[in-house]
């Protein structure tokens, strides 16, 4: 069974469908869900990283089940990068969220692969 681009999951796919809908109009949180974007905040995040001026408004809704939503996203598309600016985050970037990333003494360090060296304990 083939997949096709509008019901992928895939990161990409799912930044895309966000770009398409923000260049119809300003959309919520609840819309993007029902496009099948369930990280939207990340996507977001992933899509100014690559210089998309995305503007976050914080709106009170009421989902389709008519549970309110207090402080819901509402996002607009303000400007796209110029044609051929298709940045990914660096390497340096990624690295920077890397080391933000507390890790267990049973984790593997991030260079050598190797088992993180105990902390003796007095």
């Amino acid at each position: 069974m083939k997949f096709k681009p509008h019901r992928q999951s895939a990161t990409e796919a799912q930044r895309e469908r966000i770009l398409q809908a923000l260049r119809a109009g300003p959309k919520n949180t609840e819309q993007l869900r029902q496009l099948g974007i369930f990280q939207t905040s990340t996507r977001i995040l992933e899509l100014r990283r690559r210089d998309y001026d995305i503007r976050t408004e914080l709106v009170n809704l009421y989902d389709r089940e008519g549970f309110p939503h207090a402080r819901a996203a509402l996002y607009y598309l303000e400007a796209e990068p110029p044609p051929g600016n298709d940045k990914a985050p660096t390497v340096a970037a990624v690295q920077g969220l890397l080391g933000t990333v507390k890790r267990s003494p049973d984790c593997a360090t991030p260079l050598t692969g190797q088992p993180a060296p105990r902390e003796v304990l007095p």
